[in-house]
C-alpha cells in the first residue's frame, strides 16, 4: 500500500489502532468509574500498564478533544475525574510549577553573566524574571488571593483568562510596592 503524503511531501499522521481502541473504550467510562489495566488490555488487544505509550496517547487525545481526564490508580488502572477532581489536580500541579521554577532559577544563578554577550545577558534576565514571576504567582497565598479577587466578580464564568492574568500581575505589582513601602518606613 503506498504511503500517504501531504502536499508538502511529509507523511500524514495516522494514529495507531491500539490507541484508537483505548480511546473508544475510555470514552465509555462514566465520571468516577474505574477501568483496570486488565480491562484496558482486553480492549486494546495488547498488554497495557501505566507506562503504555498507547494509553498515554489515548489519555492525551481524550483530554484535548473531549475534555476527559483520568487519574492514575498506581498499579491498578484509571479512574475518570469529575470537574471537582480536575480542579484538585490543577491545585496539586501548582506546587510542581513552583518547584520547577525554583530549579530553573537555581540553574540560571550559576551563570557568570560577565562572560555573556548582550543578547545572552538579556535572555538570562528574561528567563530569571519569568521564573521569578511563576514562582511568586504559584504561592498558595497568591493563588488564594486571586481566587478571592475572582470570586468578587458577579459571574465568574464571564471572567476572561486575560483579565485574570492582568489581575494576577496587578496583585504581584501591588504586593511588591507594599513590601518596598514597608522597608522604606
Amino acid at each position: 500500500m503506498p504511503e500517504e503524503k501531504r502536499s508538502d511531501n511529509r507523511k500524514l499522521f495516522v494514529r495507531q489502532a491500539e490507541t484508537n481502541w483505548l480511546i473508544e473504550d475510555l470514552r465509555e467510562v462514566d465520571v468516577g468509574e474505574f477501568r483496570s489495566y486488565a480491562d484496558l488490555s482486553k480492549a486494546a488487544g495488547i498488554p497495557v500498564d501505566g507506562s503504555s505509550c498507547y494509553l498515554q496517547s489515548a489519555r492525551r487525545v481524550l483530554q484535548s478533544e473531549d475534555r476527559i481526564i483520568f487519574r492514575v490508580i498506581r498499579g491498578k488502572g484509571l479512574r475518570r475525574c469529575s470537574d471537582e477532581e480536575k480542579v484538585e489536580l490543577g491545585r496539586n500541579d501548582i506546587g510542581g510549577l513552583r518547584r520547577k521554577a525554583r530549579k530553573v532559577m537555581d540553574r540560571t544563578l550559576c551563570v557568570d553573566s560577565e562572560n555573556l554577550s548582550r543578547d545572552d545577558s538579556c535572555m538570562l534576565r528574561s528567563i530569571q524574571s519569568t521564573v521569578r514571576m511563576i514562582s511568586h504567582c504559584s504561592r498558595t497565598k497568591e493563588v488564594k488571593a486571586l481566587a478571592t479577587t475572582i470570586s468578587e466578580k458577579e459571574d465568574v464564568r464571564e471572567l476572561k483568562m486575560n483579565e485574570m492574568a492582568s489581575r494576577l500581575m496587578l496583585s504581584v505589582t501591588n504586593g511588591k510596592k507594599k513590601r518596598q513601602e514597608g522597608s522604606d518606613a
